[in-house]
């Protein structure tokens, strides 16, 4: 678009070099838009491939019915592909957003509103998958929802100060709202009110990733532009809010394991009672 609309060539530099040391390089807002333009399209060859298989699988299952007893669960994977869909459209706007900043600012705040609208609205579509059962349950799961307003706090100001470390900040997020999705509706397991052992490892996995974000965080600061008030004010603040996000997770785990030992002491042979462990006892 520059090209076509403007005689001169962007005058950006994709990693400037740091002032304060001329051996370092800095991130910009034009270098982590393109890193996130090519994440994105990362994201849309897993989605293809994802997608060509459960294809795949719909066919067979059409022409061969399964089992009564062995029902394959397409709609997780379904509901698993679109979560992946919207994760990779969110980078790819992101990405436009950042590298439209280069351009011009009036296009750039035009191509965020609609973006943010896109977002909202294709959020809206995915949760309508279920109803309004997601927001439901998440208002009964006050840290749920603590969960992820910390973390988007973290992601945001993280990205707003890009650095090699973002990455880290980037990731986890993306598997922490992964999480939520799935957690708020499916942490049940189907044989009673009894939390899922995966779920617990799951939370206990991520609120680790956040401690490495912070320790991350902390460790690569000086690739920030130290002598900027604001970056290094930045930088603390995302440490803050990672130690408080695996701080909120690990109170999660907390809960949801001593919900699991509560339950399988008040039903110490439940699990025993199922058809298939009955085929085995005999």
């Amino acid at each position: 678009m520059n090209d076509l609309l403007s005689g001169e060539a962007l005058k950006v530099q994709l990693f400037p070099v740091d002032p304060a040391d001329p051996s370092r390089t800095l991130y910009s807002t034009f270098s982590l838009g393109l890193m996130l333009g090519l994440l994105a399209v990362a994201l849309n060859l897993t989605v293809a491939a994802i997608a060509a298989v459960n294809a795949a699988l719909a066919c067979h299952f059409s022409l061969h019915l399964p089992p009564a007893d062995h029902k394959p669960s397409m709609e997780a994977r379904i509901v698993f592909c679109m979560l992946i869909q919207f994760m990779a459209s969110g980078l790819a706007g992101i990405s436009l957003v950042l590298l439209s900043l280069s351009f011009d600012k009036a296009f750039t705040i035009v191509t965020a509103i609609l973006f943010f609208a896109g977002i909202i609205i294709s959020a809206y579509h995915l949760v309508a998958l279920f109803g309004s059962q997601w927001f439901t349950k998440l208002r009964g799961q006050p840290l749920h929802s603590i969960s992820l307003v910390i973390s988007t706090c973290a992601f945001g100001f993280d990205v707003s100060t890009p650095s090699p470390s973002s990455w880290f900040t980037i990731t986890t997020f993306g598997f922490t709202v992964t999480y939520h999705m799935l957690a708020v509706l499916h942490n049940r397991s189907s044989k009673g009110d009894r939390p899922r052992r995966l779920a617990i490892f799951g939370v206990a996995l991520i609120a680790g990733c956040w401690v490495g974000c912070a320790i991350v965080t902390a460790t690569l600061g000086h690739f920030r532009e130290a002598h900027w008030h604001r970056d290094r004010a930045v930088m603390y603040l995302v440490i803050s809010l990672a130690s408080v996000e695996a701080a909120v997770l690990v109170s999660i785990g907390g809960y949801d394991y001593r919900a699991k030992a509560r339950w399988e002491k008040n039903h110490p042979n439940r699990e025993l009672s199922s058809p298939h462990d009955s085929s085995l006892k005999k």
